[in-house]
């Protein structure tokens, strides 16, 4: 069900794979639409973050109830990678790629 809003592939920690090898067995998907030129994004990016850690201490991907997918409104690659590896850290967070042509 979640291809057919997101595709096929999606990215997590950098590489792309099957979207339902990552939210196939979640209880909950969090779509985030955000930018990293954009202050309030970057608050509620960093409260998502916090709320990961504390739902997913070990990060385990396979184990996490919560999947958190970004759709960037990052007017560049260097911004969206700038965004991305910031929110990948500490958890893993998935996206779509920043040229992904539903972004547009």
């Amino acid at each position: 069900m979640v291809e057919m809003l997101f595709g096929e592939e999606i990215l997590r920690d950098g590489n792309e794979i099957e979207t339902q090898e990552v939210c196939g067995f979640k209880e909950f998907m969090l779509v985030f639409y955000g930018a990293v030129w954009s202050a309030k994004s970057m608050r509620v990016a960093e409260a998502i973050n916090n709320y990961m850690t504390e739902i997913n201490p070990d990060d385990d991907n396979l184990t996490q109830s919560v999947e958190v997918l970004y759709l960037s409104n990052d007017r560049s690659r260097n911004e969206f990678d700038s965004f991305y590896n910031e929110m990948n850290e500490n958890n893993s967070w998935c996206a779509l790629n920043w040229n992904d042509s539903r972004l547009i």
